[in-house]
């Protein structure tokens, strides 16, 4: 979870994560779509080897997904046998009730899978890291 430029080796929907400033909370680092579009992102949740939380700052000129908010957190809980891993996000969508309801039922498909290879992703990096 804080290696930051591999984040793009596990998510589909990102080419590249630069840091920008600092480590850890308060860090911000840019992330870079598949067709150049970036973003800024900024670490409101930090606890070493456990936990990483991240708000998008989507109010930039340029952000050009349909989110007038969205910030997220990414966990690792040791259990008996390996380790549960949870990701959780939250959205608001831009736009009025009739817009959101549209742009709702079209996201749940696309970021439901998304969201899931992404935890693949992840989880198969930290079984590589623990074997190694």
């Amino acid at each position: 979870m804080s290696n930051h430029a591999g984040y793009a080796d596990v998510a589909n929907n990102l080419s590249e994560v630069d840091i920008v400033a600092g480590e850890g909370l308060g860090m911000q680092r840019r992330c870079y779509g598949p067709k150049g579009e970036n973003w800024l992102e900024t670490c409101n949740l930090f606890e070493s080897g456990q936990a990483y939380g991240f708000k998008v700052h989507t109010e930039a000129e340029d952000y050009r997904y349909p989110l007038s908010d969205l910030q997220g957190e990414w966990s690792v809980e040791p259990m008996q046998t390996g380790s549960k891993f949870t990701v959780r996000l939250e959205a608001t969508l831009k736009g009025n009730a009739i817009g959101q309801a549209a742009l709702r039922a079209l996201a749940k498909r696309k970021y439901r899978a998304v969201l899931a290879d992404l935890a693949d992703g992840w989880a198969a990096r930290m079984e590589r890291a623990a074997n190694s």
